[in-house]
């Protein structure tokens, strides 16, 4: 059983300010959740970068290319975690889906 509220995430619409590849939205109940998830919203945030969740509409974002070296380590930066250059980048894809308390 999910205990809301809970964030459900899709691949950044445009690119944003902090570097983030992912954009969040809070949900507060089932009926909510079923419909971010149908209209491309994933519950974690490995899903929602590696995953195609565009909105058809949107012809000008290129939504298959995963995030950039330097959007993980922006997003990775403004959650506080620890990496290096040694770090992967699914690995820091995976801390950053753990810091957001997936």
């Amino acid at each position: 059983m999910i205990q809301y509220p809970v964030f459900v995430y899709r691949k950044a619409l445009k690119k944003r300010e902090d570097g983030s590849a992912f954009d969040t939205l809070l949900v507060s109940d089932d009926e909510g959740r079923g419909q971010a998830l149908k209209s491309g919203w994933h519950d974690d945030v490995v899903s929602a970068l590696t995953r195609t969740n565009i909105d058809k509409s949107v012809d000008d974002v290129d939504f298959d290319s995963p995030p950039t070296r330097a959007e993980l380590e922006g997003k990775a930066t403004e959650l506080g975690i620890k990496f290096d250059g040694r770090t992967t980048d699914r690995k820091l894809c995976l801390l950053i889906a753990e810091a957001l308390g997936e």
